[in-house]
């Protein structure tokens, strides 16, 4: 009925994450938290660099994680920065809003914000202020 002290302990051991939990963490961490996706050459090669992950495991990771391809995630996520940016910034211009959110121009963020969301950038600025 009671239990020895040893068996109460590696009954209640905890949890020690393994190599790809870490790994995920450190991805999750550079992408959400320190917010990379912000850098206009973002690839998976510099997040590789960035995270001493080889990039066929951080694609996997990635994948698994997001259920989502390396560029899409990236996408997406620039995307949801700038809708931030625009309610935090109505007066920013396009082009101001594409260099903050990680888009090299106002061109590219225009046609991929239209991709995503289905209306261009302004018109969503519009919907929603």
């Amino acid at each position: 009925m009671y239990m020895k002290a040893e068996e109460a302990n590696a009954s209640e051991e905890i949890h020690k994450p393994t190599k790809k939990e870490k790994q995920t963490e450190k991805i999750v961490g550079l992408l959400e938290k320190e917010e990379v996706f912000r850098q206009d050459d973002l690839s998976m090669l510099t997040l590789s660099e960035m995270s001493g992950i080889g990039r066929t495991t951080l694609s996997q990771i990635i994948s698994d994680h997001y259920n989502e391809p390396f560029r899409t995630v990236v996408n997406k996520m620039r995307v949801e920065a700038v809708k931030k940016f625009i309610l935090a910034n109505p007066a920013a211009t396009l082009e101001m809003t594409a260099r903050e959110c990680g888009f090299k121009d106002a061109s590219s963020l225009d046609h991929k914000f239209k991709e995503l969301e289905g209306m261009t950038p302004l018109a969503w600025k519009e919907k929603n202020n």
